[in-house]
């Protein structure tokens, strides 16, 4: 598709807008929301909660600011955005559903409480992109470049990143709860504070990753490398030792007593 006219937050050609629907871009037909469940039927997944996951521990920014926004200044629903350009754009405030940005050249791209819900980006480039307090839920990122991109407060719930270029990618913050990082490579990352509520870290490098404060409660391990990484302070509840390499990890003296008794050993 063709690329939005302008880089600031209201310089968007939303051309195809009032397509039948109310929504701007093109329907895609075939398609409609899961009625009464899923991302799709839950408003909170652009607002502050996705309460599809970990029912009972909705999470919240550090700062307090709103993620996405429930008062889009535009919004995009059931839209061909494949093979759009719109590198080093910034766009604030605007919700797209179920679109599909396949192929997208969005390197360089700034959101500000944007929210995209069930959005495909196979082969996007998203490399040295800016997010801050944006909603990726229950997107797909196969093949994906995020390398060199920042993630402020953002929240990507029930993503799924599928082999995926992610080499400097900086975190600040943020929910991951139910994100697939299946085999992905986070050697060296900085996710402190990052909530990993029942994330699949099947296969991922996380060797020499710092996760100090991370939310690491039920996450689902095989054959994960945290060879030294830092897990200080690290919620660790449901965490199974033995299907990781924790080689040269640190960990404070509460943590290691919990590890320890997965083992059956009684310390002290």
């Amino acid at each position: 598709m063709g690329g939005y006219g302008g880089s600031d937050s209201g310089g968007a050609d939303w051309s195809s807008a009032n397509s039948g629907d109310g929504w701007a871009g093109e329907s895609a037909p075939g398609w409609g929301p899961d009625a009464g469940s899923g991302a799709s039927a839950d408003p909170s997944v652009y607002s502050g909660q996705f309460t599809g996951t970990s029912t009972g521990t909705d999470w919240q920014t550090q700062s307090g600011g709103e993620v996405g926004s429930d008062e889009p200044v535009e919004s995009s629903r059931n839209a061909d955005h494949s093979e759009l350009d719109a590198q080093g754009q910034h766009w604030v405030r605007r919700h797209f559903e179920h679109c599909n940005f396949t192929d997208a050249h969005l390197a360089g791209l700034t959101t500000d409480n944007c929210s995209f819900v069930e959005c495909d980006f196979t082969h996007a480039d998203l490399s040295r992109s800016s997010h801050e307090r944006s909603a990726f839920v229950a997107c797909t990122f196969r093949d994906t470049t995020f390398s060199g991109s920042r993630l402020d407060e953002c929240k990507l719930a029930g993503s799924v990143f599928d082999i995926s270029a992610l080499d400097g990618l900086v975190v600040h913050g943020g929910d991951f709860t139910s994100v697939s990082l299946a085999g992905a490579v986070l050697s060296g990352a900085d996710l402190s504070n990052v909530r990993l509520y029942d994330a699949d870290l099947s296969g991922a490098d996380l060797s020499g990753a710092t996760l100090v404060g991370a939310d690491l409660r039920g996450v689902h391990l095989d054959e994960t490398n945290f060879e030294d990484a830092d897990l200080q302070g690290a919620q660790l509840e449901g965490f199974d030792p033995r299907r990781a390499n924790l080689q040269g990890a640190r960990v404070n003296t509460d943590q290691a007593l919990l590890l320890a008794a997965v083992f059956g050993l009684v310390v002290g």
